[in-house]
């Protein structure tokens, strides 16, 4: 499967890391954002990468988060505010990311994941 985004839904969800210095705060923040089912604790990158597998299941099937994708749809993670001083959280979370779209494109799906980084929100992508 080639990685085309041509009639690609994105799905922009923004990670404001400002007030944390590790990969917990992350984790919490993704927990929030991605609806983790609430059995799921702070159990590391592991752990977070097999949930966050769980964004192309069928829609009617349970899972260990509730947002699922479309088979069109990819997520723009938009990470702001991580300091340059964090640079094992930051290769922390690119390490989970790639797990996750390494498991779908070996599944035959485009990647669900794109990382942005910056230091501020970008206000004109929600426009």
């Amino acid at each position: 499967m080639k990685n085309d985004y041509k009639n690609t839904i994105f799905k922009v969800i923004d990670l404001d890391c400002r007030t944390f210095d590790n990969s917990e705060g992350i984790i919490k923040l993704i927990r929030e954002k991605f609806g983790f089912i609430d059995s799921y604790g702070i159990n590391g990158g592991y752990a977070l990468a097999d949930c966050l597998k769980d964004l192309r299941r069928k829609r009617k099937e349970e899972g260990l988060i509730h947002m699922v994708l479309e088979e069109n749809e990819v997520i723009i993670l938009n990470v702001i505010n991580i300091s340059y001083n964090k640079e094992k959280l930051t290769s922390w979370l690119v390490r989970v990311v790639e797990s996750v779209n390494g498991y779908f494109e070996a599944t035959g799906y485009k990647p669900a994941i794109l990382l942005n980084f910056t230091n501020k929100f970008n206000q004109f992508i929600n426009e």
